[in-house]
């Protein structure tokens, strides 16, 4: 899926610049409590199974770069089972249900598979039971055949219907989704399994958007949302789900001996300060999570760096004024000594400690959108010429093969761009 649409979204809501996004940097993360523990773990083959929204194969690679980045040591794959139109009773894909999550999900042998249902199931109308039913069943059914070979599942809500309409978000169809989102979270504790809520999240955000803007959308239309909603769910599912929500930090202080006070999740080597310049080198053990451009606008109504990009740098003992900070010679931001005694967060400071996650990213973006060509266009479609003539199914199986390999290959580069890189960093005063 290309990324190229324009994101409607309230004016307030879209100045993500200035004090607002000031504020979002330098925000201190708040105590989260432990209901349950982060249902993933290394050696994860992760499925993300589900509707038109999920087949969009947003919020899916941002849980996957997510992953990806926060855990680079982890051995992890990815697969989406996405398809437009379906149900928890997984109507529209040709074949009985039991038999489309074989050949779609169970093939793939996952250990964890995420379920994201309900915006087609409750009918676009008012609230029938007979639907209501037959959704809390499908799930149900879901849960049980992925239990039963070893899966775990996680049960996700569904996001919001972005009707124009004014007045409150939660009304008319939303009002029916947020019955089935309870029906998920019943499906989710009779079971045993994981649970996140994305539906509530999502009214939220709609609100403070339509507090400025009565007509405004989070992105995307009224159904589908675009990179800033989807990113809004992902903070809302890994939030739910315990993700961890440090990178890494590290206190160094001027005071009288130049050195590293506490570091977490990284290790700092070489401190010097010398004419008032402070330099040391940062090897993390995590990469940022990054934030995708057109996503960017949801950072002025969820706290997706705090949530989820505890990425610090405090320096105590400065004296007064502004000064530079600098990554492997590239000017990051230039801060006061009270920012840096506070702490800086370094999660969107664009340069060489984000870039690498960023490359991660559109990476995982060029190996789903393959993936899915393998999967619906070859496997399951007809997408090359002639394909019931004579040596159909060979052509087939070759172009199957050369696209398992074009996958492997990009999996194999992925896992080498999220391995973090010792980074020098140098703070001067500012001229």
């Amino acid at each position: 899926m290309k990324l190229g649409k324009k994101l409607s979204i309230g004016a307030r809501a879209l100045q993500v610049v200035g004090a607002g996004l000031l504020f979002l940097l330098l925000l201190a993360p708040g105590a989260r409590a432990d209901q349950a523990p982060f249902p993933f773990r290394d050696g994860d083959r992760v499925v993300f199974l589900g509707d038109s929204i999920t087949e969009q194969r947003l919020y899916t690679t941002f849980l996957e770069t997510y992953l990806l980045t926060r855990f680079p040591n982890w051995k992890l794959r990815f697969r989406n089972a996405g398809w437009g139109g379906d149900t928890s009773w997984l109507q529209t894909r040709g074949i009985p249900p039991e038999q489309a999550l074989d050949r779609d999900v169970l093939f793939f042998k996952p250990t964890v598979v995420t379920i994201d249902f309900s915006m087609n199931d409750a009918g676009y109308g008012a609230f029938r039971q007979d639907l209501y039913d037959r959704h809390v069943n499908g799930m149900r059914d879901i849960v049980r055949w992925l239990k039963r070979g070893g899966v775990r599942p996680v049960v996700l809500t569904t996001s919001a219907d972005e009707n124009q309409k004014t007045g409150p978000i939660l009304s008319n169809y939303n009002l029916v989704l947020e019955r089935f989102a309870e029906g998920d979270r019943q499906v989710a504790k009779e079971a045993n399994a994981a649970f996140a809520d994305q539906l509530h999240p999502f009214f939220n955000a709609i609100d403070l958007i339509r507090s400025t803007d009565p007509k405004a959308r989070v992105s995307g239309d009224a159904i589908h949302p675009g990179p800033a909603g989807h990113l809004l769910m992902a903070d809302a599912v890994l939030k739910a789900l315990n993700a961890p929500r440090l990178v890494s930090s590290a206190t160094l202080s001027v005071d009288s001996k130049a050195r590293a006070q506490e570091t977490r999740n990284c290790k700092v080597t070489g401190v010097q300060f010398r004419d008032g310049v402070l330099s040391f080198d940062r090897q993390d053990e995590a990469l940022p999570f990054p934030i995708h451009p057109e996503a960017m606008p949801i950072l002025r109504l969820v706290p997706v760096v705090q949530d989820l990009d505890d990425y610090s740098l405090t320096v105590k003992g400065l004296e007064p004024g502004s000064y530079r900070v600098a990554v492997d010679g590239i000017t990051l931001t230039t801060v006061t000594s009270d920012v840096l005694a506070s702490g800086l967060n370094l999660a969107l400071l664009a340069g060489p400690l984000t870039d690498p996650a960023q490359r991660v990213m559109a990476k995982v973006f060029e190996k789903n959108n393959l993936y899915f060509e393998r999967w619906r266009a070859v496997q399951l479609g007809s997408s090359f010429p002639d394909p019931k003539g004579e040596g159909a199914e060979e052509r087939r199986q070759a172009r199957l093969k050369e696209l398992d390999d074009r996958v492997a290959s990009l999996e194999a580069e992925i896992d080498g761009l999220r391995k973090p890189r010792l980074h020098h960093f140098e703070i001067s005063r500012a001229q």
